[in-house]
């Protein structure tokens, strides 16, 4: 059950041209039914959110606003497949946005300090505080038209959740048996984004690089407790079994560092007739001691065309995932693949967009043997095989 509740007042007082605020409470809870017909275990969130914003009238130029931001999640897992103690956590925040224009510049920073904590409402867990500190900004420059580039560098800092913390036990859906680390410290993140743009009516492009370091990265680690240079399997009590249904997972914190980049080129000569987009993206993740990040996606690369006359319209995708050989410790590597999607739709109606459409989709129409790196079960459930879909889409 959730409830969203938002709003907004125009000129609350001479300072301020906007307040806007925005309350969402949210109940929720689910029964995992065992084959007897009986409960196994029954998991509860409550929580709920808000967020209040008041937009300044400018000053020297700079528009922005300051506001508040708090949160409370009560989560709890009762039964057999409880891994995380009842846990009550709290987030208060407050912030600062501004933004102004100089001729072809535009430059944007905010500031954020928050405070959060865990507490789980057991004697055995430890409860945990933290203060945390953000800082962004950015700049974006229209150089010429219908082009720009754009830097953002932002310092930000993150509180490990309450599973990192508190998890101990089997989780049946990632085939994973999780140890947390109630000690683990915030993660601290220093991020540079580049950007460069071309928005022109029948050709535009982008190229984004990226380069995040992340001090105290928390990530979730293949655990070889017998040093026998495999990673350890255990039964659903954590009791090592090479055969047994589960992976056993330790909650890690170490310094890393991520690259990558992102292009994308798309031309259409016509509103009507055939498209192309080319795409491709690629992330490289280590830590500072040189070893590879578990479960990091490989690089991809796309090409889509697509086709519009009329009421007709249709596309087809190919993509190339690469293999992933750079493999963390005790991680397998994972095939690359090629999967090829294609649909073919009608629109009725007499409106350009909008309405009701019908479409025939067909995706990995080669069939191929997909395994996503990043799962936690490639090894047991591939991707979907060949598959078609018939359905209808409505827009309004």
């Amino acid at each position: 059950t959730r409830l969203d509740i938002s709003g907004e007042l125009n000129q609350p007082m001479a300072a301020f041209k906007r307040l806007k605020f925005r309350f969402d409470p949210n109940d929720y809870a689910h029964d995992q039914i065992e084959s007897d017909g009986n409960i196994g275990t029954r998991f509860k969130n409550k929580a709920w959110e808000t967020r209040i914003e008041a937009q300044h009238q400018a000053i020297a130029g700079w528009a922005g606003a300051v506001g508040v931001q708090l949160q409370r999640r009560d989560i709890s897992a009762i039964g057999e497949e409880s891994i995380i103690p009842r846990t009550v956590s709290n987030e208060r925040g407050i912030f600062l946005v501004e933004e102004k224009k100089f001729g072809a510049l535009n430059i944007d920073w905010g500031a954020r300090i928050e405070s959060a904590d865990r507490r789980p409402l057991d004697s055995i867990n430890p409860k945990r505080d933290y203060t945390l500190y953000t800082a962004a900004a950015g700049l974006i420059w229209k150089f010429a038209p219908d082009y720009h580039a754009s830097i953002n560098l932002t310092q930000g800092q993150r509180a490990p959740s309450i599973e990192e913390l508190y998890s101990n036990g089997a989780h049946p859906a990632t085939a994973t048996f999780d140890i947390g680390n109630s000690a683990l410290k915030k993660e601290t993140a220093r991020n540079i984004d580049l950007t460069l743009r071309n928005s022109g009516k029948q050709l535009n492009w982008k190229l984004n690089l990226f380069t995040n370091r992340i001090a105290d990265y928390v990530y979730a680690q293949n655990a070889d407790t017998n040093a026998d240079g495999i990673a350890d399997r255990v039964d659903d009590e954590g009791t090592l079994d090479a055969i047994g249904a589960f992976l056993l997972q330790q909650t890690a914190q170490a310094d890393a560092r991520f690259v990558g980049a992102e292009a994308e080129m798309a031309y259409r000569p016509d509103e009507q007739g055939l498209g192309l987009r080319l795409f491709a993206d690629a992330v490289r993740g280590r830590l500072a001691d040189g070893g590879n990040l578990p479960r990091i996606s490989p690089a991809r690369i796309g090409l889509e065309l697509d086709y519009l006359r009329a009421k007709w319209n249709g596309n087809l995708t190919l993509i190339h995932g690469l293999k992933q050989n750079r493999v963390a410790e005790l991680e397998t590597a994972t095939d690359g693949y090629n999967r090829l999607d294609a649909e073919i739709g009608y629109r009725f109606g007499a409106e350009k967009k909008g309405g009701i459409s019908v479409f025939f989709k067909g995706s990995n129409l080669l069939n191929e043997d997909i395994r996503l790196h990043t799962s936690y079960l490639k090894l047991v459930v591939p991707q979907q095989g060949r598959h078609f879909q018939l359905g209808f889409r409505g827009e309004f």
